[in-house]
């Protein structure tokens, strides 16, 4: 009773401003929404038909609301707050969560974040959350959703957090705030760990974006377990992560930039392969593009550091600067400079 009405006091506080994020899109599916109260509904999408409660929907969408006082619905294992809308284009079906802005923030700090670190590192989460979310609802690229759950593309987010205490408190404490450059919200990206890579070093930084141009490092996150880290893998995990080459014979790394990140690689067996660091790290699930590499008695051993791409806040430096009772505001300025935190209209 309690948490309930913590959310309903938090809801009457928050700005009005909706998001609409991208769940999942495939080309079938069979979903269970559970409003309570005996409110179910089967959602099927096959053969390019929409049905609820097996009734075909003919205008290709449908939406499902959430109770009164905002209370989650769940859709299949999955809790979300706002309404669940199903569309339909070019064959495929489209998942998408409209809810208030404050109310997904604070999900992506949970999702974000450990639960027992500091709240100024929430708040700082919470504000760079908030302006990545406003920057996407003011540069949509999809005429019907804003940014999409995946933390591979936009940033994480896993529908309602029920251990939300203390990133209500952060969302509380910084209700609307965004971050502005020259009176325009920033692309306040964020990543794992820095590890004390120089963003204004990494050759494929966006130009006209100053604020993630930070000159100086960042030495905050060097507790982290990710500051610095190997990977070993096997002459036989080579050849069947590059079974085109056939029998791996040397690794070679062609060209870094100023930051010590990885821009071009070599993988060299009876054929040779020529890759981007990028390519490389997703290829062979590394933390990050910074990185040196040997290959010896048939093991690839990878020395790297940071995890992530470097740019703006570094979440694990943020969670030590806070350990140093440095507050939000100190936080996200020494990420982001030259910044101002405005309220959001």
């Amino acid at each position: 009773m309690l948490k309930l009405y913590f959310l309903f006091f938090f809801n009457l506080l928050t700005i009005t401003q909706n998001i609409r994020v991208l769940i999942k899109f495939d080309n079938q599916g069979i979903w269970l929404i559970d409003k309570g109260l005996f409110k179910k509904y089967l959602v099927t999408f096959q053969d390019n038909i929409l049905k609820v409660n097996g009734k075909k929907i003919y205008n290709n969408f449908f939406k499902i609301s959430s109770s009164d006082y905002n209370l989650p619905i769940k859709v299949n294992d999955h809790y979300y707050q706002g309404s669940i809308n199903f569309k339909i284009h070019k064959n495929i079906i489209y998942l998408i969560n409209v809810l208030n802005l404050e109310d997904y923030v604070r999900d992506v700090v949970c999702a974000e974040n450990y639960k027992n670190w500091p709240l100024e590192t929430y708040k700082a989460q919470a504000v760079a959350a908030r302006t990545y979310a406003y920057y996407h609802i003011l540069n949509q690229k999809n005429s019907f959703y804003d940014i999409t759950a995946s933390p591979n593309i936009h940033q994480a987010y896993q529908g309602y957090c029920d251990h939300y205490l203390i990133s209500l408190a952060s969302i509380k404490h910084t209700n609307g705030q965004i971050l502005y450059y020259k009176d325009k919200p920033i692309y306040s990206m964020y990543s794992s760990c820095c590890g004390g890579v120089i963003p204004a070093k990494i050759k494929n930084i966006k130009l006209n974006m100053p604020y993630l141009k930070r000159t100086y490092k960042c030495d905050y996150c060097s507790k982290s377990s990710n500051y610095v880290w190997q990977k070993n893998l096997t002459e036989k995990e080579l050849n069947i992560k590059f079974k085109d080459l056939d029998q791996i014979k040397s690794v070679k790394i062609l060209q870094k930039d100023a930051a010590g990140c990885v821009l071009d690689i070599q993988v060299i067996g009876k054929k040779n392969k020529k890759l981007t660091g990028d390519e490389f790290r997703n290829l062979l699930g590394l933390k990050s593009t910074c990185f040196d590499l040997k290959y010896k008695d048939k093991v690839l051993k990878i020395n790297g550091k940071g995890y992530g791409h470097f740019m703006g806040m570094c979440q694990w430096g943020a969670k030590f600067m806070a350990d140093k009772n440095y507050s939000y505001q100190e936080i996200l300025n020494f990420y982001y400079p030259g910044v101002k935190i405005k309220k959001l209209n």
